[in-house]
């Protein structure tokens, strides 16, 4: 083989193997909802224990996996609990409306309300330009 045809053979091979993505455990639908349901499980073990932090970050692998309502919902009533109450409104209200998209008029009757509850607590910021 002359160094051309070597050249030329090598560069395909690295062209193929870039091209092909790496086979992960998340591109197995069922291997993917296994992982979300376990961390949400620990999520909500850490929620029991009143152990904010911890359960926040279970959640959010959670969601990493599967984008499930419950999860987003658990997680934004994690966010309260730490105070993060911007984040917290927004992701209930996000919630609201995959429950509306989902049929899920009573999940998104609750999400609104938990919403609508953070509203007096949000911190506003107004700046006047002269």
């Amino acid at each position: 083989m002359t160094s051309r045809s070597t050249s030329t053979a090598s560069l395909l091979f690295v062209t193929l193997v870039l091209a092909v993505p790496p086979v992960r455990a998340d591109d197995d639908p069922q291997a993917a909802e296994g992982k979300a349901r376990a961390l949400f499980l620990e999520g909500k073990a850490l929620v029991a224990g009143q152990r904010w932090a911890e359960a926040c970050v279970r959640f959010e692998q959670s969601l990493e996996h599967v984008p499930g309502i419950g999860t987003k919902y658990n997680l934004a009533d994690c966010w309260e609990k730490l105070g993060r109450t911007a984040s917290a409104q927004a992701l209930f209200l996000g919630v609201a409306a995959d429950a509306r998209a989902a049929g899920d008029g009573a999940r998104e009757q609750v999400a609104r309300e938990r919403a609508a509850a953070l509203e007096p607590r949000l911190v506003r910021l107004l700046v006047e330009v002269e």
